[in-house]
């Protein structure tokens, strides 16, 4: 079954009565019963720039886990199975930490588990506090597979050479060998640090 549609089988119904915090938790468990990728995934760089860890509500909203991660004002981009994050939801926290999370289901309408005392509910996205607090979402949509993201930019130390005609480089680092494409050139007097994508 689809992320959304699992979601949606569980409106009404309490997930873990009593303990707190478990937004993530509901969220995890509908993608673990899809047998999505991103059951057990943690972002190494989550948006808010708060520690994270598997329960929090930050730990899918990293740019490093394959999917796009949009802001709220490209809601037009979202789709079934979207993880949503919302700031500042309760508690002290910085302006901007993410503190609630849950799952667009089309139609506007999103899917999570409120508060420990309540069962999993449906609620719109175009007015109130879900809409207001929206942070950002990560466009996993109902699909198996993420989308690869680009190679990681290398940097290295080059030293440059020129003569009529054309410049030679030699590289003073350990890169591996293959042509790379020039992202940017820094330096002066002879040395020159580039950073370097794999030409693909």
């Amino acid at each position: 079954m689809k992320v959304s549609e699992i979601a949606r089988a569980w409106v009404g119904k309490d997930f873990r009565p009593g303990v707190p915090e478990q937004c993530m938790g509901f969220v995890r468990h509908v993608l673990e019963q899809a047998g999505h990728p991103l059951a057990d995934a943690v972002t190494r760089a989550p948006v808010d720039g708060i520690g994270t860890g598997p329960m929090l509500a930050s730990s899918l909203a990293g740019r490093d886990l394959g999917y796009p991660l949009v802001g709220p004002e490209e809601r037009d981009k979202l789709q079934p199975g979207a993880i949503l994050f919302w700031r500042n939801t309760y508690g002290q926290w910085p302006v901007g930490t993410i503190t609630h999370v849950g799952i667009y289901v089309g139609d506007g309408q999103c899917v999570h588990r409120p508060t420990m005392s309540r069962p999993v509910e449906q609620a719109s996205l175009s007015s109130g506090v879900w809409s207001s607090l929206l942070r950002c979402a990560l466009l996993s949509p109902d699909v198996a597979k993420p989308t690869p993201g680009p190679e990681p930019a290398l940097r290295g130390r080059v030293r440059v050479w020129g003569h009529p005609g054309g410049h030679r480089l030699r590289l003073d680092s350990s890169l591996p060998a293959g042509d790379y494409q020039i992202l940017s050139v820094s330096g002066e007097g002879g040395a020159a640090v580039l950073e370097l994508r794999p030409r693909t």
